[in-house]
């Protein structure tokens, strides 16, 4: 090879790469600086030696497939070497051959640029990549896929190490495809992690042409070679499908109880006026024919009457509580203590026929429906005085306190109380625990409390003691 003349053996000098120049048998004719510094051979050490020997050159294919390569018009690859200190040095070589007049072989210039740092980087960054539970390909700012697990491959339907050198926008399914590379552009000028979010509809396209419905999340990684973006894709086919069934059925069941409201509705309201007409011919039957007719006979008509007063009061009930789940009343600034104060005045007469005293602590003001915070208070304070003990003046307690975000309500009292293990069975409709002979009631007054509370946002319980009494609490937000 014809050797450069000064100067250009300076310039070479400067390159950071290793080049030396070695004739056709191997012998080294020149070794600069960066080869020096590379290998640790001065270059009045290197020159003349054979450089396979010297740097215990390992070839990809075999020396001869290489030289034959070279020879061809050049060669670029990876070698494994050795450098004086005994140390395994990658290299990323370029050979260019030099060719004489008569097409002889006199000889290659030789490049070497040391890549060990940068191949391990890429190893430790190959077993996270490995490592991590879902999907990932690394992405460079030209929207190459420089690296891609197993699991990517698999997910997206590529044989192994099919996609480190593809468009990541084959990815990305036709519809969104002209988009996606300005968005890329954008994440690269703020990269910014981002976590994986359900609430985005997106999908990755497989190399048979379907799609994949995926959450996907974005890392930058920092390299030798600038940054690159971790793409992770997590397939949520599964969760979708589950998703979407879980919406038709709360949508079914939303149709189904608004159906079930308005029936109820509809049938307790149709109901009345026939009822009306029944109960009021029973009493003028009582008032006309009482007495006159034998004791079977008043007996009956004492049933009928009886009965057509209990089915007023049950069908009055289920109004109620389907209006509470149909009507959309507006909420106001309640102040709780005159809602208290209605309640009471409504069950005077009951509180008098068992001479109770109601203790009243201080209630706050609350943003609310007021009509059903009566209704809430009539029924408890009411079920307080109808469950009063025999041989103990009833004496009911209510109050109030704030509870971190919400306020925490009760209305306690000294009645007959009722075992733990009723707390909830007492909150369901027609739940009676006790003969109508004894305590009178439709069985749906606490259900309307606790449709009257949930309604609110808030939740209702029982502790109570059997022969102690018992207490109802429940929470509304501030």
């Amino acid at each position: 090879m014809a050797l450069p003349d000064a100067d250009a053996w300076r310039l070479l000098d400067l390159a950071a790469d290793a080049i030396f120049v070695r004739d056709a048998g191997g012998v080294i004719t020149y070794w600069n600086a960066g080869a020096a510094r590379l290998y640790g051979w001065a270059p009045e050490e290197a020159v003349g030696q054979v450089a396979g020997r010297l740097l215990g050159t390992r070839y990809p294919e075999g020396e001869a497939a290489v030289v034959a390569a070279a020879e061809a018009g050049g060669w670029d690859g990876e070698l494994v070497q050795l450098a004086r200190d005994g140390r395994r040095v990658l290299v990323e070589s370029r050979w260019v051959a030099d060719i004489d007049a008569d097409g002889l072989l006199r000889g290659f210039l030789e490049v070497n640029r040391d890549i060990t740092a940068r191949r391990a980087a890429e190893q430790r960054v190959r077993r996270l990549l490995e490592a991590a539970p879902d999907p990932t390909v690394l992405v460079d700012e030209h929207g190459i896929i420089r690296m891609a697990n197993r699991r990517a491959h698999g997910l997206l339907g590529y044989d192994p190490g099919a996609l480190p050198g593809m468009a990541v926008e084959t990815l990305v399914p036709d519809g969104v495809r002209a988009g996606h590379a300005k968005l890329r552009e954008g994440y690269f000028t703020d990269p910014q992690p981002r976590t994986m979010g359900a609430s985005v509809d997106l999908a990755a396209r497989r190399a048979d042409g379907t799609e994949v419905p995926v959450e996907i999340s974005l890392a930058p990684v920092e390299t030798e070679e600038g940054m690159l973006v971790a793409a992770a894709l997590r397939d949520v086919t599964v969760r979708r499908q589950v998703q979407r069934r879980l919406e038709d059925q709360a949508a079914a069941l939303a149709r189904s109880n608004a159906e079930l409201e308005r029936f109820a509705y509809v049938a307790s309201h149709d109901l009345q006026e026939p009822l009306r007409k029944v109960a009021t011919f029973c009493k003028l039957l009582k008032e006309d024919y009482g007495g006159r007719l034998d004791e079977t006979a008043d007996m009956y008509i004492d049933y009928a009457v009886d009965g057509a007063l209990r089915m007023r009061d049950l069908i009055n009930d289920l109004l109620t509580f389907s209006r509470i789940g149909r009507r959309e009343g507006a909420a106001e600034d309640v102040d709780v203590a005159a809602v208290v104060a209605t309640a009471l005045r409504n069950l005077d007469a009951l509180r008098e026929e068992c001479d109770a005293t109601v203790d009243v602590g201080d209630l706050p003001t609350v943003r609310a429906e007021r009509s059903l915070l009566v209704q809430l208070y009539q029924n408890l304070l009411g079920n307080a005085l109808k469950f009063r003990a025999p041989g103990r003046r009833c004496h009911v307690e209510v109050g109030a306190r704030r509870q971190g975000g919400e306020w925490l309500f009760w209305v306690a009292d000294n009645g007959i109380g009722i075992d733990d293990d009723k707390g909830e069975q007492i909150f369901e409709m027609f739940s009676r625990l006790h003969a109508r002979t004894e305590y009178p009631g439709t069985g749906i007054g606490l259900a309307i409390c606790r449709r009257i509370v949930e309604r609110s946002g808030g939740r209702i319980w029982l502790d109570s003691r059997p022969g102690v009494g018992s207490t109802f609490s429940w929470t509304m937000r501030t």
